[in-house]
């Protein structure tokens, strides 16, 4: 049964609850049953964390942000008049 679902689901994002959920209980557990481990790498760990996210936003910037500009498609659902994803700076 697993495995049909890896097979069939395979393509989607865990998103951040997932995150959350798995990063709660192990420190939950690591400050409840290991709180000498905890109090040593706490903070270093969550610094280093915090440090990878903003390092990996700076490289997605740098790599595909900073360069050619893309159009927004002009769909049904993609007004120009009404869209929130546009730049009101430019009119």
């Amino acid at each position: 049964m697993a495995v049909q679902y890896v097979l069939l689901y395979s393509n989607f994002s865990t998103g951040f609850l997932s995150d959350f959920i798995v990063g709660f209980v192990i420190m939950f557990w690591a400050y409840r049953y290991q709180y000498p481990l905890w109090l040593r790498w706490n903070y270093i760990s969550e610094a280093a964390g915090d440090a990878g996210f903003n390092f990996n936003m700076l490289l997605i910037f740098l790599f595909f942000g900073a360069g050619n500009v893309i159009a927004t498609p002009n769909w049904r659902g993609n007004d120009e008049r009404r869209n929130s994803e546009r730049c009101f700076a430019l009119e």
